[in-house]
C-alpha cells in the first residue's frame, strides 16, 4: 500500500484483515508506504496511522523522494493497494474524507494471467521500498531524542515530526546533487530524450542519470548524502537527528 493518506481507522482495518486471517491459519503480508509531506504546524495526517501500524508490528515506511532540481516537489501521491489478484488505483485517499465524504474513482484492475503487469507493479512498489522510503522505530527515535517532562506517544510523535523535516533537508540535498549530475551534456541529452517520449520531467532525468551511473553506484552515491546518513541513523535511534 503506497498512499498519500493512511488514517488510523484504515490502518486499524489492515491490521484486523490480517488478524482474521492469521486466525484462520492463513498469512498476510501487509507493507504500508506512508508520504512524508507535511502540514504548515510540521506535522502530518499519516502520524497516527503509522504509529497504529507500527503498534501491531505491521512493517511501515516514511516516502524519502530524490528530486532533480529544488521545486521538483515529489510525493507519493498514489492511492492504491496491490495484491496478488488485484491493484486498487484511483483518486481516493484512504481516509474518512475520501472514502465517505468526496467525489472519488477508483478502479480495479484484475490481474487473471496478466502476470507482467502483476510483476511491473510489484517492481515498482519494490524499488520504492528498497530505495526511497525509510522505516522509523519511534520508540527507538523518541529515546534518542531524550526528551523530559513528554509523555511517552508524545515524544514519539516528536520523533516523527523531527523524522520529517530531516527528509526534507535529505530532499534539499539530493536536489542540488542531482542539478550536479544533469550538468553532463550526455545526460542532459538523453532525459530530454527520454522526456520526448512522453516520460514525465523529473522522472525523465532520474532515470538518465541512473543509467549514466549505473543502478549500484546510484543508489550508493545517494545513500552516501550527509543529510540521507543523517536520515538513516535517526530512524535507528542512533542519534538526535540535529541539523
Amino acid at each position: 500500500v503506497p498512499t498519500f493518506v493512511i488514517t488510523r481507522a484504515v490502518a486499524r482495518a489492515l491490521v484486523a484483515r490480517r488478524d482474521e486471517l492469521a486466525a484462520q491459519g492463513k498469512t498476510l503480508d501487509v507493507k504500508v508506504i506512508a508520504d512524508s509531506g507535511t502540514y504548515g504546524y510540521g506535522g502530518t495526517p499519516n502520524e497516527d496511522g503509522y504509529l497504529t501500524l507500527e503498534d501491531a508490528g505491521i512493517p511501515v515506511r516514511w516516502s524519502l523522494l530524490t528530486r532533480v532540481q529544488m521545486d521538483h516537489d515529489r510525493k507519493v501521491h498514489s492511492k492504491q493497494s496491490l495484491t496478488e489478484k488485484v491493484d486498487l488505483i484511483g483518486s481516493t485517499n484512504l481516509s474518512n474524507k475520501g472514502i465517505r465524504d468526496n467525489w472519488e474513482l477508483s478502479g480495479l484492475v484484475y490481474f487473471d494471467e496478466q502476470a507482467q503487469a502483476r510483476q511491473e507493479a510489484v517492481d515498482r512498489f519494490q524499488q520504492l521500498w528498497d530505495h526511497e522510503s525509510v522505516s522509523l522505530d519511534t520508540r527507538a527515535a523518541a529515546d534518542a531524542q531524550g526528551l523530559k517532562g513528554v509523555g511517552r506517544e508524545e515524544a514519539r510523535k516528536k520523533a516523527v515530526r523531527r523524522m520529517l523535516g530531516l527528509i526534507q533537508n535529505y530532499e534539499v540535498q539530493s536536489a542540488k546533487w542531482m542539478e550536479e549530475q544533469l550538468v553532463r551534456p550526455e545526460v542532459l541529452q538523453r532525459a530530454n530524450g527520454l522526456q520526448s517520449l512522453g516520460m514525465a520531467y523529473g522522472y525523465a532525468r532520474l532515470q538518465a542519470v541512473r543509467e549514466a551511473m549505473g543502478e549500484s553506484a546510484f543508489w550508493g552515491a545517494i545513500r552516501d548524502l550527509p543529510t540521507r546518513q543523517k536520515v538513516e541513523a535517526f530512524a535507528r535511534g542512533e542519534a538526535r537527528g540535529e541539523e
